[in-house]
C-alpha cells in the first residue's frame, strides 16, 4: 500500500512538473498579493486562460434559412473544443439565390435540368455536416490557411468529376452552341423611311449575359470558410475583419508592418428604393436614393442615422 501511494505521488509530481503548473501558480499568487483584486478566482481564471490549448474544430451543423430578401439561404454553425468542452462559437448565413439555376452540389452528374431550392439546401447541408465536417475535425480553429487549403482540395476533387464528364459531352455541346450563319440568298431591301419620320423603331432588348459556370460546392465551401473565420475571431475576442487582416498578413509575411499600420474602414452608405403608383400601360416609377454617412461617424452611428 505504501509503495502504491508513493508511486501515485511520484506520477502526480512528474505530471505537474511537465506542465509547469507549480511555477505558474507561484507567479500569479505573488502578483495577486500586490494587486489585491476584488475577484480572486476571476483573476486566476484570466491568468490561466492564456495557457489554455488552442481550440480545435469538433463539428459543423447546417440548416435552411431565409436571407434578408426572403430568398433561400444556408446557415452554418461551428463547434469547437474550448476548455475541454464543445462550444458553439459562430453562426453564419449565406444566400443561395444564385444556386437555384445550377447543379453545384452533386458528386455525380444528374440528368435532370431543373432542381428545387430545397434539394440544393439539402445537398449543401449534407456536404457540410458529413464530408466537410469530417475533414475539418480536430483542425486548429485559428489556422485559417490550413482550413481554406482543406476546403480547396475538397472542392477540386468534386470539380474533377464534372470536368471528366464535360469532356465526353464536349462535341454535343459545341453543336448546340454554334450560332447560325446567314444564308447566301439575296437580302431583302429595307422599306423606305420616307413618310415614316414620325415612327420611332423599337429598340431591341439586349440578350441576357450567359451565366458563369460555378464550381460545385462553392457556396458551401465559402460559407464554412467565413464561419470558421468568425468562430476564431469570437474566440480571440476581436472583430472578424481584424482577425482576417492578421491572417492575411501572416500568409504574406507582412505581420510586423500590419501591426504598426492603422486600420481604415470604408465610409458607410445606404441605398433607398421607392416605387411609384402603377399606371395602366406604363412602368412603375422607381426612385433610388444613395446616401453616404459622415466620415467622422462610427459604423454604428452611420447605420443608426441613415436608417432614420
Amino acid at each position: 500500500m505504501t509503495e502504491t501511494y508513493a508511486e501515485l505521488r511520484q506520477k502526480a509530481a512528474n505530471y505537474y512538473a511537465e506542465n509547469e503548473v507549480a511555477p505558474k501558480l507561484e507567479d500569479i499568487l505573488n502578483k495577486m498579493f500586490f494587486e489585491k483584486p476584488n475577484d480572486i478566482y476571476g483573476r486566476l481564471a484570466e491568468f490561466f486562460e492564456g495557457f489554455a490549448a488552442t481550440p480545435t474544430i469538433t463539428s459543423l451543423s447546417a440548416k435552411k434559412v431565409l436571407d434578408g430578401c426572403g430568398s433561400t439561404g444556408l446557415q452554418c454553425s461551428v463547434y469547437a473544443t474550448v476548455k475541454n468542452h464543445p462550444t458553439l462559437l459562430s453562426t453564419t448565413e449565406m444566400s443561395l439565390e444564385k444556386e437555384l439555376t445550377m447543379l453545384p452540389f452533386q458528386q455525380q452528374f444528374i440528368s435532370d435540368s431543373q432542381i428545387t431550392s430545397d434539394e440544393i439546401v439539402e445537398r449543401s447541408c449534407t456536404h457540410i455536416v458529413e464530408t466537410i465536417s469530417e475533414k475539418l475535425n480536430n483542425v486548429s480553429l485559428i489556422q485559417q490557411e490550413e482550413v481554406d487549403q482543406i476546403l480547396k482540395d475538397w472542392i477540386n476533387d468534386v470539380e474533377y468529376d464534372k470536368f471528366v464528364f464535360s469532356n465526353h459531352l464536349g462535341d454535343d455541346d459545341d453543336d448546340h452552341s454554334r450560332t447560325p450563319t446567314p444564308s447566301s440568298g439575296k437580302k431583302k431591301k429595307a422599306p423606305s423611311a420616307k413618310g415614316k419620320a414620325g415612327k420611332v423603331p423599337d429598340k431591341p432588348v439586349p440578350p441576357k449575359e450567359a451565366m458563369e459556370n460555378r464550381l460545385k460546392g462553392c457556396s458551401a465551401v465559402s460559407l464554412v470558410s467565413v464561419a470558421v473565420l468568425k468562430a476564431a475571431a469570437s474566440f480571440l475576442r476581436k472583430p472578424a475583419f481584424e482577425h482576417l487582416r492578421h491572417t492575411m498578413s501572416v500568409v504574406s509575411g507582412t505581420a510586423q508592418e500590419c501591426e504598426k499600420s492603422v486600420i481604415s474602414m470604408p465610409t458607410t452608405a445606404i441605398t433607398v428604393m421607392s416605387g411609384g403608383k402603377a399606371t395602366p400601360g406604363k412602368l412603375n416609377l422607381v426612385k433610388s436614393v444613395f446616401a453616404i454617412a459622415n466620415p467622422g461617424w462610427t459604423v454604428s452611428e452611420s447605420m443608426t442615422n441613415l436608417s432614420k
